[in-house]
């Protein structure tokens, strides 16, 4: 049974994991969003690179939204921690509640 367990998750991971990557793939002609980008010289700031990113562990709750799809690309899931075992606890954290 358990054999079952961590093939079916690693089965789950994997296909999580090669959707994002194909995504990656297909959209990666748009670019990532400006206010993500490191701004390492002064042109990069200037030109908006890292402008309003929200540093997330300065956030109450370690936590801030923002935006990591590109402008033209639609916020999609990847993973979704299942409601059993210690991903109930990691989706309590992560969306609250239990559903």
């Amino acid at each position: 049974m358990l054999t079952y367990i961590i093939n079916t998750f690693v089965w789950t991971m994997g296909c999580t994991i090669k959707s994002a990557a194909d995504d990656a793939t297909k959209t990666s002609h748009l670019g990532v969003p400006f206010h993500i980008r490191n701004a390492p010289t002064g042109l990069m700031k200037e030109l908006g690179y890292g402008k309003d990113y929200k540093y997330s562990p300065e956030f109450e709750d370690g936590y801030s939204y923002q935006k990591y799809f590109p402008d033209k690309m639609n916020e999609k899931t990847y993973y979704l921690p299942s409601q059993f075992g210690f991903e109930k606890e990691i989706r309590n954290d992560w969306i609250g509640g239990t559903s």
